[in-house]
Protein backbone atom coordinates (compact mmCIF):
# COMPACT_ATOMS: atom_id res chain seq x y z
CA UNK A 1 0.00 0.00 0.00
CA UNK A 2 1.53 3.77 -1.30
CA UNK A 3 1.96 5.06 2.03
CA UNK A 4 0.85 8.71 0.92
CA UNK A 5 -3.07 8.82 -0.56
CA UNK A 6 -3.81 10.46 -3.33
CA UNK A 7 -2.75 14.60 -3.01
CA UNK A 8 -6.11 16.17 -4.35
CA UNK A 9 -8.22 13.69 -2.31
CA UNK A 10 -5.85 15.33 0.57
CA UNK A 11 -6.39 18.89 -0.74
CA UNK A 12 -10.09 18.39 -0.97
CA UNK A 13 -10.51 17.19 2.46
CA UNK A 14 -8.61 20.15 4.26
CA UNK A 15 -10.74 22.42 2.49
CA UNK A 16 -13.59 20.86 3.61
CA UNK A 17 -12.45 20.47 6.92
CA UNK A 18 -10.99 23.86 7.23
CA UNK A 19 -14.53 25.19 5.55
CA UNK A 20 -16.83 22.73 7.34
CA UNK A 21 -18.83 23.15 4.08
CA UNK A 22 -18.39 21.33 0.80
CA UNK A 23 -19.82 24.24 -1.67
CA UNK A 24 -16.99 26.56 0.01
CA UNK A 25 -14.66 24.11 -0.85
CA UNK A 26 -15.62 23.58 -4.00
CA UNK A 27 -15.34 27.24 -4.72
CA UNK A 28 -11.80 27.91 -3.14
CA UNK A 29 -10.51 24.58 -5.28
CA UNK A 30 -12.70 26.15 -8.76
CA UNK A 31 -14.26 22.46 -9.07
CA UNK A 32 -17.59 21.47 -8.63
CA UNK A 33 -19.63 20.21 -5.48
CA UNK A 34 -19.53 16.54 -6.95
CA UNK A 35 -15.92 16.50 -7.70
CA UNK A 36 -15.03 17.25 -4.30
CA UNK A 37 -17.28 14.93 -3.10
CA UNK A 38 -16.01 12.19 -5.23
CA UNK A 39 -12.44 13.23 -3.66
CA UNK A 40 -13.79 12.53 -0.45
CA UNK A 41 -15.09 9.36 -1.32
CA UNK A 42 -11.85 8.38 -2.81
CA UNK A 43 -9.79 8.88 0.28
CA UNK A 44 -12.31 7.77 2.41
CA UNK A 45 -11.95 4.46 0.34
CA UNK A 46 -7.98 4.74 0.34
CA UNK A 47 -8.10 4.68 4.20
CA UNK A 48 -10.96 2.57 4.72
CA UNK A 49 -12.77 4.46 7.08
CA UNK A 50 -15.03 7.71 7.58
CA UNK A 51 -13.63 11.13 7.54
CA UNK A 52 -17.10 12.67 7.87
CA UNK A 53 -20.55 11.86 8.91
CA UNK A 54 -23.16 13.52 6.37
CA UNK A 55 -26.75 14.27 7.20
CA UNK A 56 -28.60 16.14 4.41
CA UNK A 57 -26.53 18.90 3.31
CA UNK A 58 -24.73 18.79 7.04
CA UNK A 59 -20.89 17.54 7.45
CA UNK A 60 -19.48 16.84 10.87
CA UNK A 61 -16.21 15.73 11.34
CA UNK A 62 -15.75 12.07 12.84
CA UNK A 63 -12.85 11.62 15.50
CA UNK A 64 -10.43 10.42 12.80
CA UNK A 65 -11.29 13.28 10.68
CA UNK A 66 -10.53 15.89 13.20
CA UNK A 67 -7.28 14.34 13.97
CA UNK A 68 -6.19 13.98 10.38
CA UNK A 69 -7.89 17.63 9.19
CA UNK A 70 -5.81 18.90 12.11
CA UNK A 71 -1.94 17.63 10.65
CA UNK A 72 -2.90 18.41 6.95
CA UNK A 73 -3.47 21.83 8.22
CA UNK A 74 -0.04 22.05 9.54
CA UNK A 75 1.23 20.27 6.65
CA UNK A 76 -0.68 22.50 4.06
CA UNK A 77 1.24 25.24 6.15
CA UNK A 78 4.11 24.08 6.15
CA UNK A 79 3.85 23.61 2.19
CA UNK A 80 2.75 26.90 1.36
CA UNK A 81 5.66 28.13 3.67
CA UNK A 82 8.07 26.44 2.11
CA UNK A 83 7.13 27.59 -1.47
CA UNK A 84 6.61 30.92 -0.53
CA UNK A 85 10.83 30.76 0.85
CA UNK A 86 11.46 29.27 -2.46
CA UNK A 87 9.69 32.15 -4.35
CA UNK A 88 11.14 34.70 -2.33
CA UNK A 89 14.77 33.24 -2.97
CA UNK A 90 13.93 34.65 -6.44
CA UNK A 91 13.27 38.20 -5.15
CA UNK A 92 16.21 38.88 -3.03
CA UNK A 93 15.86 42.07 -3.15
CA UNK A 94 12.40 42.69 -1.50
CA UNK A 95 12.36 42.94 2.41
CA UNK A 96 9.19 42.32 4.62
CA UNK A 97 9.23 43.81 7.74
CA UNK A 98 5.63 43.54 9.90
CA UNK A 99 5.48 46.54 12.52
CA UNK A 100 2.33 47.67 14.58
CA UNK A 101 0.20 49.58 12.24
CA UNK A 102 0.00 53.07 15.23
CA UNK A 103 4.13 52.76 14.17
CA UNK A 104 3.34 52.01 10.22
CA UNK A 105 0.95 55.30 9.63
CA UNK A 106 2.57 57.83 11.72
CA UNK A 107 6.60 56.66 11.51
CA UNK A 108 7.71 54.11 9.01
CA UNK A 109 5.96 55.76 5.93
CA UNK A 110 6.46 59.23 6.73
CA UNK A 111 10.35 58.02 6.08
CA UNK A 112 9.89 55.77 3.52
CA UNK A 113 10.92 58.30 0.95
CA UNK A 114 14.36 58.94 2.58
CA UNK A 115 14.94 55.02 2.71
CA UNK A 116 14.28 54.87 -1.29
CA UNK A 117 16.28 57.04 -1.72
CA UNK A 118 19.30 55.77 -0.14
CA UNK A 119 18.04 52.02 -1.26
CA UNK A 120 16.50 52.36 -4.57
CA UNK A 121 16.82 49.12 -5.26
CA UNK A 122 14.77 47.66 -2.67
CA UNK A 123 11.56 46.57 -2.36
CA UNK A 124 10.09 47.02 1.21
CA UNK A 125 6.99 45.71 1.78
CA UNK A 126 4.94 46.11 5.05
CA UNK A 127 2.64 43.89 6.89
CA UNK A 128 0.71 45.26 9.77
CA UNK A 129 -1.01 42.25 11.35
CA UNK A 130 -2.58 42.73 15.10
CA UNK A 131 -0.83 39.72 16.41
CA UNK A 132 2.45 37.88 16.98
CA UNK A 133 4.15 36.96 14.09
CA UNK A 134 4.97 33.34 13.42
CA UNK A 135 8.25 33.60 11.76
CA UNK A 136 8.44 30.03 10.54
CA UNK A 137 4.94 29.81 9.49
CA UNK A 138 5.07 33.35 7.60
CA UNK A 139 6.87 35.08 4.68
CA UNK A 140 8.11 37.77 7.50
CA UNK A 141 12.16 38.97 7.56
CA UNK A 142 11.78 41.63 10.20
CA UNK A 143 9.92 42.50 12.41
CA UNK A 144 9.35 45.28 15.42
CA UNK A 145 8.03 43.85 18.30
CA UNK A 146 7.23 45.58 21.94
CA UNK A 147 8.92 43.43 24.72
CA UNK A 148 11.99 40.75 24.46
CA UNK A 149 10.67 37.84 22.75
CA UNK A 150 13.86 35.91 22.64
CA UNK A 151 13.49 32.45 20.55
CA UNK A 152 16.89 30.06 19.60
CA UNK A 153 16.00 30.35 15.90
CA UNK A 154 15.54 34.39 15.71
CA UNK A 155 18.01 37.31 16.11
CA UNK A 156 17.02 39.75 18.37
CA UNK A 157 17.80 42.98 18.94
CA UNK A 158 17.17 46.43 20.97
CA UNK A 159 15.85 49.34 19.19
CA UNK A 160 14.79 51.78 21.95
CA UNK A 161 12.27 52.43 24.43
CA UNK A 162 9.19 54.52 23.57
CA UNK A 163 8.87 57.98 25.47
CA UNK A 164 5.75 58.91 26.41
CA UNK A 165 4.42 62.43 26.59
CA UNK A 166 0.79 64.28 26.87
CA UNK A 167 -0.18 65.98 23.69
CA UNK A 168 -3.47 67.77 22.64
CA UNK A 169 -4.69 70.13 19.80
CA UNK A 170 -3.71 74.15 20.19
CA UNK A 171 -7.60 74.92 20.56
CA UNK A 172 -8.09 72.22 23.16
CA UNK A 173 -5.81 73.75 25.49
CA UNK A 174 -8.83 76.01 26.24
CA UNK A 175 -10.49 73.36 28.12
CA UNK A 176 -7.35 72.22 29.88
CA UNK A 177 -7.13 75.97 31.47
CA UNK A 178 -10.50 75.50 32.82
CA UNK A 179 -9.31 71.79 34.15
CA UNK A 180 -12.20 70.26 32.25
CA UNK A 181 -10.29 68.24 30.01
CA UNK A 182 -10.97 64.62 28.90
CA UNK A 183 -8.35 61.86 29.09
CA UNK A 184 -7.89 59.48 25.94
CA UNK A 185 -6.53 56.01 27.25
CA UNK A 186 -5.79 52.72 25.56
CA UNK A 187 -6.68 49.52 25.76
CA UNK A 188 -3.56 48.04 24.05
CA UNK A 189 -0.03 47.25 25.39
CA UNK A 190 0.24 50.93 26.30
CA UNK A 191 -2.93 50.82 28.52
CA UNK A 192 -0.74 52.02 32.14
CA UNK A 193 0.70 55.02 30.37
CA UNK A 194 -1.55 57.44 32.20
CA UNK A 195 -1.07 55.40 35.34
CA UNK A 196 2.58 55.48 34.99
CA UNK A 197 3.22 59.03 33.97
CA UNK A 198 0.66 60.61 37.18
CA UNK A 199 2.68 57.95 39.27
CA UNK A 200 6.08 59.99 37.71
CA UNK A 201 4.29 63.32 38.14
CA UNK A 202 2.03 62.58 40.82
CA UNK A 203 -0.78 63.72 39.74
CA UNK A 204 -4.08 62.49 40.75
CA UNK A 205 -5.23 59.16 38.18
CA UNK A 206 -8.06 60.39 35.88
CA UNK A 207 -11.23 59.42 37.04
CA UNK A 208 -13.92 57.31 34.65
CA UNK A 209 -15.84 60.08 34.03
CA UNK A 210 -12.93 62.57 32.60
CA UNK A 211 -11.64 59.50 30.21
CA UNK A 212 -12.33 58.26 26.86
CA UNK A 213 -11.71 54.69 26.36
CA UNK A 214 -10.60 53.37 22.40
CA UNK A 215 -8.84 49.84 21.95
CA UNK A 216 -5.98 51.07 20.20
CA UNK A 217 -2.53 53.72 20.31
CA UNK A 218 -4.15 54.60 16.53
CA UNK A 219 -7.33 55.57 17.65
CA UNK A 220 -5.65 57.29 20.46
CA UNK A 221 -3.83 59.26 18.44
CA UNK A 222 -6.83 60.16 15.63
CA UNK A 223 -8.87 61.19 19.39
CA UNK A 224 -6.43 63.69 20.33
CA UNK A 225 -5.83 65.36 16.66
CA UNK A 226 -9.88 65.99 16.34
CA UNK A 227 -9.62 67.65 19.78
CA UNK A 228 -11.22 64.92 21.98
CA UNK A 229 -9.08 65.41 24.90
CA UNK A 230 -5.31 64.50 26.20
CA UNK A 231 -3.10 61.45 24.94
CA UNK A 232 -0.50 60.27 26.44
CA UNK A 233 1.44 59.17 23.45
CA UNK A 234 4.85 57.91 22.04
CA UNK A 235 6.87 61.21 21.15
CA UNK A 236 8.54 58.92 18.18
CA UNK A 237 5.25 58.89 16.69
CA UNK A 238 3.62 62.42 17.10
CA UNK A 239 7.20 64.67 16.11
CA UNK A 240 6.05 65.41 12.41
CA UNK A 241 2.65 66.72 14.13
CA UNK A 242 3.98 68.94 16.78
CA UNK A 243 6.88 70.65 14.23
CA UNK A 244 3.52 71.13 12.21
CA UNK A 245 1.87 72.34 15.51
CA UNK A 246 -1.23 70.11 14.91
CA UNK A 247 -0.34 69.08 18.29
CA UNK A 248 1.60 70.70 21.70
CA UNK A 249 2.34 70.03 24.66
CA UNK A 250 0.09 70.97 27.29
CA UNK A 251 1.78 69.64 31.08
CA UNK A 252 5.65 71.14 28.99
CA UNK A 253 8.20 68.77 28.24
CA UNK A 254 7.23 66.25 30.82
CA UNK A 255 8.01 62.47 29.70
CA UNK A 256 7.99 58.89 30.97
CA UNK A 257 9.88 55.65 29.94
CA UNK A 258 7.95 52.66 28.63
CA UNK A 259 8.40 49.66 31.01
CA UNK A 260 9.21 47.47 28.11
CA UNK A 261 11.83 48.20 24.78
CA UNK A 262 10.95 47.58 21.18
CA UNK A 263 12.79 44.96 19.71
CA UNK A 264 13.38 44.34 16.26
CA UNK A 265 13.35 40.22 15.49
CA UNK A 266 14.55 38.34 12.37
CA UNK A 267 15.79 34.90 11.11
CA UNK A 268 19.04 34.07 11.77
CA UNK A 269 18.98 32.95 8.11
CA UNK A 270 17.55 36.66 6.91
CA UNK A 271 20.27 38.17 7.20
CA UNK A 272 22.56 36.48 4.98
CA UNK A 273 20.46 38.43 2.70
CA UNK A 274 22.12 42.07 1.48
CA UNK A 275 18.54 43.62 1.21
CA UNK A 276 17.50 41.96 4.52
CA UNK A 277 20.61 43.67 6.23
CA UNK A 278 21.01 47.14 4.90
CA UNK A 279 17.09 47.33 6.06
CA UNK A 280 18.31 46.14 9.03
CA UNK A 281 20.77 48.82 9.69
CA UNK A 282 18.88 51.66 8.28
CA UNK A 283 15.93 50.72 11.27
CA UNK A 284 18.69 50.53 14.00
CA UNK A 285 19.49 54.10 12.68
CA UNK A 286 16.64 55.76 13.10
CA UNK A 287 16.52 55.73 16.96
CA UNK A 288 15.60 58.74 17.99
CA UNK A 289 16.18 58.25 21.81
Amino acid sequence: MNSLPPLLSLKAFEAVARHNNIVAAAEELCVTRSAVSQQLKQLEDYLTLPLLERNNNKITLTAAGQAYAASLSKIFQDLRFATTQVLASKASNRVTINLPMTYALHWLIPKLQEFQQQHPNIELCISTPMREVQFEREDIDLAMHYGDNAQPNLTVERLWVEEWIPVCTPDYLKIVAKGKQCYIETQDYRKSTWGTWCKKYKQALPQAKQTLSVPHTLQVLQAALNGLGIACVPRLLIENDLQAGRLVLPFGKQPVKAPEAFYLLSRKTSNERAAVEKVREWLVKQNNY
